[in-house]
């Protein structure tokens, strides 16, 4: 009798059938594909946070002291009103914003049944509503392919992305005397000033990084937060101070003065609370917050599903009053977001943002720090440590904040989260067609290197990203098993999301004298969503067990599927 058939006999083969693997994986691919798409704030933000500045800017359209605007677009407002923040939040899932606009031509050549726009942006005689918010769901294939494609949400293309779509909104509403079209691009461009108020997607250089490094970065910078400097002034932001004086019901142009008087009304405060949306802001808090933004005090920016804690109302107020100065840009014909600067060092891994409302300030020093944060709400802001200045790329640092347990501290650059990633494969060795395999593998990565080729490479290639991985295998092979660790180093193309990379690893087999560990070795190239699943192939050399009980050494090709997720996506109690 063979080993093989002897260890059937004396050891029962409790290998996990390959069904019930692709079913656990199948279900970490629907929780990650639930939780990992890279967004500036929880969609429910985006909506609440753009319902609130319309029903600000409506309640301030009653004051004639501080806003006249002409009665059309007052009525355009309010018919647009229901759309706004859906609108808004609807950004993160189409992969181009244009084909929000272009849905009216898509719907007039199909089946229609309402008359549409020949220009097809909606307008009050054309609507054009019919199916558009349908296409807002955040588990279909489109989101899917939004999230992966969805670089003009990040850095320099974020910036620029705000900035074309404003002035495009405000054109439209001029030139066209179309406010409500107008409004309706503005809701486009609100989508992109609120991701400038989540640190994460001005940290993240999602042009040079790949799925999944891209939102384990985000969510990180994200969670614990960055300074920023709020500049508003008469001259630079009238808009905002006009928000913020009509919020105080303060006199026109009293906030000129250090200490603006600020006495929110019970109508103010109705409309600032309402029950059930997650980002009111309290009255109690509008004084002292109003002072500070209007001087310049920074405060802490996070992003995700940060901004409905208590600690954020500041964040919330800056918010709102930016925001709707951008409507006001829209019925009034100005242009309250402009003078747009963005950098990034590759080498500190630091970016520069600044606008005429504010600007991040992520090259702060630990000494001077206290001297311009003395608000005592934040106090417990302040330990933290100076940001090792000797790493020369990005993102590179790793520490325990990556596993979200630095609440206290402020965001340093280089700081990225642990990624965890579990692959599922099905191997076979050429040279012995019977001997297969079913592996199962986790990998963790934590440091990863951005090589800024576009200096050397020309057209084909701008930039590498190197990532090294461990894990631990286990696989199942004609009733025998074993299992052993695994090192794995990709070279990954940002925009592609097509890697390969060199793997070794030193599994245990059966053989007549026992248990032995032997290494093999081969190469794996991975396609797809890096920042969900990817689909990879393999080959290297590898042994099997003989009938005999010995060990043979040949070549071996696999083919399987990943699914991968950072920490703080994982990590529930953040």
């Amino acid at each position: 009798m063979s080993r093989n058939q002897t260890a059937s006999q004396d050891q029962p083969n409790n290998s996990v059938p390959m069904q019930r693997m692709l079913a656990t994986l199948a279900a970490c691919a629907a929780g990650v594909l639930a939780t990992t798409a890279a967004e500036g704030f929880e969609s429910r933000e985006h909506r609440e946070m753009s319902d609130l500045a319309v029903s600000v800017v409506l309640e301030m359209t009653k004051d004639s002291q501080r806003v006249r605007i002409p009665q059309k677009s007052i009525e355009a407002l309010e018919k647009y009103r229901p759309h706004y923040g859906r609108i808004t939040e609807c950004v993160d899932y189409f992969m181009i914003p244009e084909k929000m606009l272009a849905f009216g031509w898509k719907n007039s050549s199909t089946i229609s049944k309402t008359a549409l726009d020949p220009n097809s942006i909606p307008s009050i005689e054309y609507p054009v509503w019919e199916g558009l918010l349908k296409q807002c769901v955040p588990q279909s294939m489109a989101t899917i392919q939004a999230t992966h494609h969805n670089h003009a949400h990040f850095q320099q293309d974020l910036l620029m992305a705000l900035r074309v779509w404003h002035m495009n909104a405000i054109a439209t509403a001029q030139t066209e005397s179309n406010v409500y079209g107008g409004l309706f691009i503005n809701s486009i461009s609100d989508h992109y000033l609120h991701d400038f108020f989540a640190p994460g997607h001005l940290v993240t250089s999602r042009d040079r990084l790949t799925d999944l490094p891209s939102t384990a970065t985000h969510d990180l910078a994200n969670q614990m937060g960055a300074l920023f400097r709020p500049s508003l002034s008469k001259e630079n932001t009238p808009g905002a101070l006009r928000a913020l004086e009509f919020l105080c019901q303060a006199d026109p142009g009293s906030f000129t003065s250090d200490n603006p008087q600020c006495a929110p009304s019970q109508e103010i405060e109705a409309l600032l609370n309402v029950q059930g949306r997650s980002i009111n802001i309290r009255i109690d808090d509008l004084k002292a917050d109003a002072i500070a933004l209007k001087n310049g005090r920074p405060i802490l920016l996070r992003g995700d599903d940060q901004l409905k804690e208590d600690s954020q109302a500041r964040q919330r107020t800056l918010m709102l009053v930016v925001q709707v100065a951008s409507i006001l840009d829209v019925l009034e014909g100005t242009n309250s977001l402009r003078k747009f600067h963005f950098s990034f060092s590759m080498d500190e891994g630091l970016p520069t943002a600044h606008t005429n409302f504010g600007s991040y300030d992520f090259k702060h020093t630990n000494k001077s720090i206290p001297a311009t944060l003395d608000d005592s709400k934040y106090t417990a802001l302040l330990k933290r440590e100076e940001a090792d200045q000797s790493a020369k790329y990005f993102p590179i640092r790793f520490t325990p904040c990556s596993f979200g347990g630095c609440k206290d501290q402020f965001y340093e650059p280089r700081t990225r989260s642990p990624i965890f990633s579990l692959s599922l494969q099905r191997e076979s060795h050429v040279n012995r067609s019977a001997h297969q395999r079913s592996m199962v593998s986790i990998e963790g990565s934590t440091v990863g290197l951005v090589w800024d080729a576009s200096k050397f490479s020309g057209e084909w290639l701008d930039g590498v990203e190197i990532v090294p991985s461990f894990g631990y295998t286990h696989y199942h092979e004609n009733g025998f098993r074993g299992n052993g660790p695994l090192l794995r180093l990709s070279a990954s193309v940002p925009e592609t999301e097509f890697s390969l990379g060199a793997y070794a690893r030193w599994l245990t087999y059966p053989s007549s004298g026992g248990n032995v560990r032997k290494a093999s070795f081969g190469l794996r190239a991975d396609t797809g969503f890096s920042g969900y699943f990817t689909f990879f192939i393999s080959g290297g050399t590898d042994h099997a067990v003989n009938s005999t009980g010995s060990l043979s050494k040949g070549l071996i090709l696999g083919a399987g599927i990943r699914v991968g997720a950072p920490w703080t996506r994982m990590n529930t109690n953040r």
